[in-house]
C-alpha cells in the first residue's frame, strides 16, 4: 500500500508534469521515452500512443545523430550529469527514423536541457528532457543579424558621408567618407562636436533647426552648409538629419548625411559669375548700340545741316 504522503507527492508531480508550460519528456535509463505531457504534444506533433513505450528511443534518433548531439546526451545517462544545448530539428527525419506518426514534417528550432533522475543507490534511473519552441527568436535574431548588415552596409557607403550623433552635437560614430570629406581622422572627429566643425556663419541657422527637432516641433531636417577642413578649407555640404526617437518618443539619437557639395557650388558660383559677366557685356553692347545709333543720328542731322547750309550759300552767291 502507497503511503498517504508519497501519494500525494506524486499527485502532484503529476499535476505540474501535465500543466506544465515546458514540454517534457521522461525517458528510462535506457533511452526509452516513458512519458510526455502535452506540451510536448503540442510543440511536436505527436500523440502519446505513438511515443510512449517501446515506440522512441532517443539514441536512435536520427536528427539529433545528425546535430551530433547523441554523445552529450550518452553521459546524462552514463555520468550522471546535466546539459543544456540548442538544435534546429529536423521533426520529420526523427519521426521517420523510428517510424513514428506526427502531425507535421517540420523543422523548428529548440532549446533542451537534461538532467538525470537518481535512484536511491544514487545511480540513473531516468532522465528528464525538457524543450522550449525558439524557432521565432532564431527567426527574429536572423532578421536582426540581416537588418544590422544592411544598415552597415549602407553606413560604410563611399558616396555619402554618414554620422550618428548625440542629443549633445557630439559625434558618436561616423563612416570612413564622412573622414575623407572633412580630411580628419575617426578618433579627432570623435573627438568634438558637428557646431565645432561648422564654418560661423553656417551655425546658427543649422542650431536652431536642431532646437526644432529636439523639441519635438520636427523630426527631420535639410540644409546646405559649410564645414571647416582640417586644411582649413570650407567644404560645402548637403545635410539631411533624422532622429531617431524612443517609445516615449524622447529622442534617442541622430543620424545624419553629409553629401559633399563643394564642387557643385564652385560650379554654381562660377556659372553665376560667368552670368553676371555676360549680363554686364549685353548691357555694354546694348550701351553701345544705343551709342552708335544717337552718333549715326547726329551725323546725319550735321550732314542734312551741311547740305542746308550749302544750298543757302549758293542761293545768295546766284543774287
Amino acid at each position: 500500500m502507497i503511503p498517504i504522503e508519497l501519494n500525494a507527492k506524486e499527485t502532484l508531480f503529476e499535476q505540474i508534469f501535465l500543466q506544465s508550460s515546458m514540454s517534457t519528456e521522461i525517458l528510462d535509463k535506457e533511452g526509452w521515452c516513458e512519458r510526455i505531457n502535452p506540451k510536448l504534444s503540442e510543440l511536436f506533433g505527436v500523440q502519446p500512443e505513438h511515443i510512449e513505450g517501446k515506440l522512441y528511443n532517443i539514441f536512435k534518433d536520427e536528427a539529433l545523430k545528425q546535430a551530433g548531439v547523441l554523445p552529450k546526451l550518452r553521459k546524462v545517462f552514463d555520468e550522471g550529469i546535466s546539459i543544456e544545448w540548442e538544435i534546429l530539428f529536423d521533426i520529420g527525419v526523427a519521426a521517420e527514423s523510428q517510424d513514428i506518426q506526427v502531425d507535421e514534417k517540420v523543422k523548428k528550432w529548440f532549446h533542451n536541457w537534461a538532467f538525470p533522475i537518481l535512484d536511491q543507490k544514487g545511480k540513473v534511473s531516468h532522465v528528464i528532457i525538457q524543450h522550449v519552441d525558439i524557432t521565432q527568436k532564431k527567426k527574429d535574431e536572423q532578421n536582426l543579424i540581416a537588418s544590422e548588415a544592411r544598415l552597415r552596409s549602407y553606413f560604410n557607403t563611399p558616396l555619402y558621408g554618414i554620422a550618428i550623433t548625440s542629443l549633445h552635437k557630439r559625434w558618436i560614430e561616423v563612416n570612413d567618407a564622412l573622414c575623407s570629406i572633412l580630411g580628419y581622422t575617426r578618433e579627432e572627429i570623435l573627438a568634438t562636436t558637428w557646431e565645432a566643425m561648422t564654418y560661423l556663419d553656417d551655425i546658427a541657422p543649422d542650431v536652431a533647426l536642431f532646437n526644432q527637432m529636439m523639441a519635438g516641433e520636427i523630426d527631420h531636417y535639410t540644409l546646405e552648409k559649410r564645414f571647416i577642413h582640417k586644411n582649413k578649407s570650407l567644404v560645402w555640404a548637403k545635410l539631411s538629419v533624422v532622429c531617431m526617437r524612443k517609445e516615449d518618443k524622447i529622442v534617442d539619437f541622430i543620424v545624419a548625411t553629409i553629401e559633399d557639395i563643394t564642387e557643385k557650388k564652385k560650379t554654381e558660383q562660377a556659372f553665376q559669375e560667368r552670368s553676371e559677366e555676360a549680363e554686364k557685356m549685353n548691357s555694354f553692347m546694348m550701351n553701345r548700340e544705343i551709342k552708335m545709333i544717337e552718333l549715326k543720328d547726329e551725323i546725319i542731322k550735321l550732314k542734312n545741316r551741311i547740305v542746308e547750309l550749302e544750298k543757302k550759300s549758293e542761293n545768295e552767291g546766284s543774287l
